[in-house]
C-alpha cells in the first residue's frame, strides 16, 4: 500500500505478456442495464448469455468459448475489460464459475455495481477453504474503508486466473463519485480512499471505474495519483489505465481530457489506455464529437504512435491533436479482439491494438459467430441515426409531415441492412455516390471518411427508402444488374444515383454510354443528381452529338406540379441507342416529402418514366 498516492497494490507471480509487449485484449460491450436496474442492484437480463457465451463453450455443440474462437492462437494471456454496473454482487458466483473454467491465463476486470458494505463483507467471508476455490481480496483497507453495514459503494472485481487453476479476485471500491454531466447519480454513495493496481513481472495495470478517469478535483484526481505513482513503481513494465464506464451521452469534454491525462501521465513511458462503456447508443452528427464512438477503443499519446493498419471491426481515431486511438466502430454489443501491444520502436509492431475479430450479440445477449467486421455495414447504420431526422428538433408544425416522410424512408434502408441481404451496405454506398460509375477504378470508397459525403449520401438512401415503400419495389438482389430497387411492374431497374465529385454531364454521359452498350439490358431509370447543380433536362436518353440528355420532360419548371410530355430535340439517331434509360431530377423525390399522401404523389412522379421504359 503506498501511503502517499493511496495505491493499494495486489502482485501477480506470473508474466502477462507475449514477447515482452503483446496481450490479447477483449473489449466486451455488454448488453447495458437501465439506470432502474443499477439503482435496483440488478444485472441487464442479456448479459449472462452474453458472459456465458464469451467464457464457455456450447454445452450442446460443443463449440469453443468465443473467447477462444476469436484467440488467434492457443498461447498469450486474455486480459478482458468488462463496463461498469455490468456484473453485480448477486451475479458475481456464477460469473467467477465461467472464469474459473477457462484453460488461459486471463485477466478479468469488470464493474460490479452498487454494493453495500454488509454485502461486501458477507462477499469476503464466503472464501471457500478449498484450494480450487477462488480466493477473495479487498483491494482497500476494509477496516478504514467499509464502516457501517449500511454503507454502500460503486465496485468493480478483477479476476487473476492462472493456466493452472489457480484463481483469484480483487474487489475495488471507486474513489470518485459521478459528475454533474455523467450518467449515473445515485444519493448516498461512499468513495473509496485507494486505487488498486495490479503488478505483474512485466506489466502494471491501474483498473479506474468511470469518473475516475473523468475527476477534475485538484490536487487529488485518481489519474494524478496513478501518474504519480508511474515512475515509482513501474521500472521497465509496461503500463496500462483500464476504464470501465457507463456513458449514454455524446462525448464529454471531461473524457477527452481523461483521456489526454491517462496516456499522457508519465513523461517519456508510454502509457496505454483501454477503455470499454456500455452498448450505449448515443450518436451525433458533428464529426468532432460522434470520432469518439461509444469510447469503447484503446488510446496513446501521439508522441508514441501517430498511426496504424485499420481493420474493419475498429475505426482509428487519427485527426485528434493529443492521442491516437483505435476504437470499435459500433455501439451494438458486442467483444472485440485483438492484440494489444506496447512496441512502438522502428523496428516494432507498428500497431497498439490489433482488433480483427469481433463477436455481435443477438437481441437475447448471446454472442454469435466470430466475424472480421463489415465497416460499411458499420458506418451506414451509424449515418442512419446520426443524421435521422427523427433526432433533429421540428421547427414548425408543417415540418412533422416531412419528417415522418424522411424517417419512414431511412427505416426501409434501416431494416435492410439488418436482413444482409442485397444490395449490401458496401453495394448501397458505392451506387449511391458512384451509380453507373462504382465499378470504375478510382472511385473508391473509403468507409472512414463517409461523412465527408453525408449530404449526397442520406438523400441517396432517403430516396431510395422513399421509393421502396411503394408496394411493386423489392430490392435489386441480382448484383450482375444496375440500381439498388426494381419496379416489379414493368421490369424497370431503379437506381439512385447521388453524385458528391461528378457533375449532371459527367452523369448523363455515363448513362448514355451504357444506353449504347450491348442491347439486352434491362431498362433503366435512374434519379440522379450531380456535383453542383440539377440537371437542365430530364428524359430517356437519346444519343445527341453533346452526349446529353434531348428529350426534356420539362424545361420551365424544376418541379412542375404535373408532368408534361416530353420533347424531341431533333438533334438524335436512336439507332445508336440499345438500352432504354431514362433519367430523373434526385429532387422530385424530396419535392413531396411534405404531402400527406407522399406515396400517391410519388406514384404521379414515377408513372411516366415507367411508362416510358416499358414502351
Amino acid at each position: 500500500m503506498d501511503d502517499d498516492n493511496r495505491i493499494f497494490e495486489v502482485q501477480i507471480d506470473v508474466p502477462l505478456l507475449t514477447n515482452g509487449s503483446e496481450i490479447l485484449l477483449y473489449l466486451a460491450q455488454t448488453p447495458p442495464p437501465s439506470a432502474e436496474q443499477i439503482f435496483q442492484r440488478e444485472a441487464a437480463p442479456e448479459t449472462m448469455p452474453f458472459l456465458e457465451s464469451l467464457f464457455q463453450k456450447d454445452p450442446v455443440t460443443g463449440e469453443p468459448s468465443r473467447l477462444e474462437a476469436m484467440a488467434p492462437s492457443r498461447a498469450g494471456t486474455a486480459l478482458v475489460l468488462i463496463p461498469e454496473c455490468a456484473i453485480t454482487i448477486s451475479n458475481w458466483e456464477r460469473v467467477d464459475e465461467l472464469v474459473r473454467g477457462l484453460t488461459r491465463t486471463a485477466i478479468v476486470i469488470g464493474g460490479l455495481g452498487y454494493a453495500s458494505s454488509a454485502e461486501l463483507k458477507a462477499w469476503k467471508e464466503a472464501e471457500s477453504a478449498d484450494e480450487s476455490a477462488t480466493k477473495r481480496i479487498f483491494g482497500f483497507n476494509a477496516r478504514d474503508a467499509l464502516g457501517t453495514p449500511n454503507m454502500f459503494f460503486n465496485t468493480a472485481c478483477s479476476w487473476i486466473h492462472h493456466a493452472d487453476g489457480r484463481t483469484s479476485c480483487v474487489v475495488s471500491l471507486k474513489n470518485f463519485l459521478e459528475q454533474r454531466e455523467e450518467a449515473l447519480k445515485e444519493e448516498g454513495l461512499e468513495e473509496g480512499s485507494d486505487l488498486l493496481c495490479l503488478t505483474a513481472p512485466d506489466l502494471v495495470i491501474y483498473p479506474l471505474i468511470c469518473a475516475e478517469f473523468t475527476c477534475t478535483r485538484k490536487g487529488d484526481r485518481p489519474l494524478d495519483r496513478v501518474a504519480r505513482d508511474i515512475p515509482v513503481r513501474v521500472g521497465g513494465k509496461k503500463v496500462l489505465v483500464a476504464g470501465l464506464a457507463y456513458q449514454n451521452n455524446e462525448v464529454h469534454t471531461l473524457w477527452q481530457r481523461g483521456i489526454y491525462a491517462a496516456t499522457g501521465a508519465a513523461r517519456g513511458i508510454p502509457v496505454v489506455a483501454a477503455i470499454v462503456n456500455n452498448a450505449l447508443w448515443f450518436s451525433h452528427p458533428d464529426e468532432m464529437k460522434d470520432k469518439w464512438r461509444c469510447l469503447t477503443g484503446v488510446y496513446i499519446d501521439k508522441s508514441h504512435l501517430l498511426s496504424q493498419e485499420g481493420f474493419p471491426p475498429v475505426r482509428r481515431l487519427e485527426d485528434d491533436n493529443t492521442v491516437f486511438g483505435v476504437l470499435a466502430r459500433t455501439n451494438m454489443p458486442g467483444v472485440f479482439t485483438g492484440k494489444l501491444s506496447w512496441d512502438f520502436g522502428g523496428g516494432g509492431t507498428r500497431f497498439i491494438w490489433r482488433a480483427t475479430r469481433r463477436a455481435l450479440a443477438s437481441p437475447d445477449g448471446k454472442l454469435l459467430e466470430p466475424d472480421l467486421g463489415d465497416a460499411y455495414l458499420d458506418e451506414l447504420y451509424r449515418a442512419i441515426r446520426r443524421y435521422s431526422p427523427s433526432l433533429a428538433p421540428v421547427a414548425v408544425e408543417d415540418e412533422k409531415e416531412k419528417t415522418g416522410n424522411e424517417q419512414a424512408a431511412l427505416n426501409e434502408v434501416d431494416n435492410h441492412l439488418e436482413s444482409h441481404a442485397q444490395p449490401d451496405a458496401k453495394r448501397l454506398v458505392y451506387t449511391v455516390l458512384h451509380g453507373l460509375r462504382a465499378d470504375l477504378k478510382g472511385e473508391a470508397v473509403d468507409p472512414d471518411t463517409l461523412f465527408n459525403e453525408h449530404e449526397q449520401l442520406m438523400r441517396g438512401l432517403r430516396a431510395i427508402g422513399s421509393i421502396k415503400r411503394r408496394g411493386s419495389t423489392p430490392w435489386q438482389d441480382d448484383v450482375s444488374q444496375e440500381g439498388q430497387l426494381v419496379d416489379s411492374a414493368g421490369r424497370v431497374n431503379i437506381l439512385v444515383w447521388s453524385d458528391p465529385d461528378h457533375g449532371c454531364l459527367a452523369l448523363s454521359r455515363t448513362v448514355e454510354k451504357w444506353a449504347r452498350d450491348l442491347p439486352g439490358k434491362t431498362p433503366l431509370l435512374v434519379l440522379a443528381e450531380g456535383k453542383g447543380g440539377e440537371f437542365e433536362t430530364e428524359g430517356m436518353v437519346k444519343a445527341t452529338h453533346r452526349g446529353n440528355i434531348t428529350s426534356p420532360r420539362d424545361t420551365e419548371n424544376s418541379y412542375p406540379g404535373e408532368i408534361t410530355s416530353p420533347r424531341e430535340s431533333g438533334i438524335t439517331n436512336p439507332r445508336e441507342i440499345c438500352n432504354k434509360a431514362y433519367i430523373l431530377r434526385l429532387g422530385r423525390i424530396e419535392n413531396h416529402l411534405e404531402e400527406p399522401d407522399f406515396i400517391a404523389a410519388l406514384e404521379r412522379e414515377l408513372e411516366q418514366p415507367l411508362r416510358e421504359l416499358t414502351e
